[in-house]
């Protein structure tokens, strides 16, 4: 019989345990994905308003140099700054990760340096901060304009007059390269409770802008913003988890469904057939069409044949029986007759005709000892399990030869056979008087043992 791919159940299992073990290994890294997704749209938010503030705040200071008639001064920028080359479009992505980036301490504080800060900055800066401190009551984003020596010149909130160049960030706009970085956030605030909604990031994104005039760094934008918390975060896309948590729970059901099937509905169909098994019903064993796994397929051949074998105990003891009760009743028939004929006859009878009666009953008497005996030895030899005993086969056929001088026996040269020599002769003795009583006058017995492949053949 062909069969059909199976899995092992120990495979099954190990699927049904490495799916329950990944649920939850799945769901934290799509919420470490969902984390790095809040800081690429904070960072995003950044670059937008960043871009903006850099353009207005450098328009106005042009506008405020050419009618002072005043040469802008700058630091060159560097050969590979994007800003530096005419091009349409100078788009800037969000490139911060919280695997690939390195999350840097609190932002240190602002240095107090001799030089005073640009003049016309300073002027263009004093329009700038009233709109930075009116777009921090709606973005939640705190922005320093910093001139071409890293001086803040607008802010809005404090550190107006520091110079904030100690800054990675900082450093790297007055070169002409965008930057950002995440930065460890500390709050004088107390925090909320643990499932409040509006508990807080522990990250803060800091971005500077560079603004750049005719390859000049006319200073930096330095925005930072908290990211969104997770809990915030999932609670405003609350509405498509609550969609797609019965499109997993309907997953999930399937699966366990399919893989109780695949387990239960065998291990059911083999109750049911054991059931009608015990009942009697002999075409009731037969191989599972679908018995889903490696193991539960072997059980179902091993069950049928375990039914097959009992079906032929079942009729070896009923042929068994009726050979025995044919082989008892011709002895029993002929002592009852034996003993009628005593019983009424036996004071007319003469001592020969007595004595006959009473040979022919010790004649039958030793024969149903006899079967007896061989009955219980072959009882005992059907149910003996093979042991740690041996014997050699050669001293078994030479004593048996001094009780069965008709009988040829014929041997090979072998070693220890794993059979005692008790167990051995009885199943001997009990074949060869079947053999001598049922064979007839011209019976030849013969008893030969030959080596096979897997042992010996007698």
């Amino acid at each position: 019989m062909k069969h059909r791919f199976r899995f092992r159940l120990r495979t099954l299992l190990l699927a049904v345990n490495v799916v329950v073990m990944l649920l939850p290994l799945a769901a934290v890294y799509t919420l470490h994905l969902y984390e790095n997704e809040l800081i690429r749209r904070t960072e995003l938010s950044l670059i937008s308003q960043g871009a903006i503030l850099a353009a207005t705040y450098k328009q106005g200071i042009v506008r405020t140099a050419q009618e002072q008639q005043i040469n802008l001064a700058g630091v060159p920028l560097a050969e590979d700054s994007p800003f530096q080359r005419d091009e349409q479009f100078t788009p800037i992505m969000a490139g911060l990760n919280i695997d690939k980036n390195t999350i840097l301490p609190p932002p240190p504080e602002g240095m107090v340096l001799q030089q005073q800060p640009d003049k016309l900055a300073l002027l263009a800066g004093e329009v700038m901060e009233p709109i930075l401190r009116e777009g921090k009551r709606i973005t939640l984003t705190g922005v320093r304009v910093l001139d071409s020596q890293g001086i803040v010149v607008a802010s809005s909130g404090t550190e107006k007059g520091l110079s904030l160049i100690n800054r990675k960030e900082i450093r790297q706009a007055l070169q002409g390269h965008y930057a950002a970085v995440l930065r460890q956030r500390i709050s004088d605030e107390p925090d909320p409770d643990y499932d409040s909604i509006s508990r807080r990031s522990n990250l803060r994104v800091f971005a500077a802008m560079p603004i750049v005039h005719n390859n000049k760094t006319l200073g930096v934008v330095a925005l930072s913003r908290s990211t969104i918390s997770m809990g915030k975060g999932l609670y405003h896309i609350r509405s498509r988890l609550f969609r797609a948590a019965p499109a997993i729970l309907i997953a999930v059901i399937i699966f366990s469904v399919v893989t109780t099937l695949i387990i239960t509905a065998p291990i059911k169909a083999l109750i049911r057939q054991a059931q009608r098994i015990r009942q009697g019903d002999s075409n009731a064993a037969f191989p599972l069409k679908h018995p889903g796994t490696v193991e539960v397929a072997r059980l179902s051949e091993s069950i049928v044949e375990m039914a097959n074998s009992l079906e032929d105990r079942a009729g070896y003891i009923r042929t068994f029986a009726s050979n025995v009760s044919h082989e008892f009743k011709t002895p029993l028939t002929s002592l009852k007759g034996s003993v009628e004929l005593l019983s009424f006859y036996g004071e007319d009878m003469s001592r020969n005709e007595r004595e006959n009666f009473l040979s022919n009953m010790e004649e039958d008497i030793e024969r149903l000892e006899r079967m007896v005996r061989r009955l219980l030895e072959l009882a005992r030899a059907d149910v003996i399990s093979p042991g740690s005993s041996t014997c050699s086969i050669g001293k078994v056929f030479s004593g048996l030869k001094e009780h069965y001088q008709e009988v040829r026996f014929s041997s090979e040269n072998f070693a220890e056979i794993n059979m005692g020599s008790d167990v051995l002769e009885s199943i001997l003795v009990n074949l060869i008087e079947n053999s001598l009583q049922h064979g007839g006058s011209e019976v030849r017995v013969s008893v030969t043992a030959q080596k096979e492949s897997r042992g010996v053949e007698l």
